[in-house]
């Protein structure tokens, strides 16, 4: 899922991207944006990011207002729902599926009797050479 992001914290990301909200419409933005879950408000900068490019979403040089927030309501909601349900697909995978093989590691390596590797190795090239399958 979306890592969080405060109300504040969006407001500050906003006013960087777009510039600064106008004074009548900072109250209405603090309203909206204290409303939403820091999930939310997470997904609502990757949408704005998608759907209103800063050079163009701009309105009279202003971040996205309430209304064009609202705009991106439902692809948000959208978005957050996949994106959560992919995180339950994955956890049920992760519950179905056997654990993975421990592999080793350089330590077990260090332990490992290479001379029997070795041996072993010489022993199937002797075969087959001797079985002229390999000169």
């Amino acid at each position: 899922m979306a890592d969080g992001m405060s109300a504040s914290d969006f407001g500050k990301w906003a006013i960087g991207y777009y510039g600064p909200w106008p004074e009548g419409m900072k109250s209405d933005i603090r309203d909206y944006l204290t409303e939403r879950t820091p999930e939310y408000l997470a997904m609502l900068k990757r949408v704005c990011l998608d759907k209103v490019p800063s050079r163009m979403g701009q309105v009279n040089g202003y971040p996205p207002d309430v209304a064009k927030m609202q705009e991106l309501a439902e692809e948000t909601s959208t978005r957050l729902e996949a994106e959560a349900r992919h995180g339950r697909e994955l956890e049920y995978a992760a519950k179905a599926l056997p654990a993975p093989e421990p592999q080793l590691g350089s330590g077990d390596l260090m332990r490992l009797d290479w001379s029997q590797i070795f041996a072993r190795g010489i022993a199937a090239r002797k075969q087959a050479v001797a079985e002229g399958k390999i000169k």
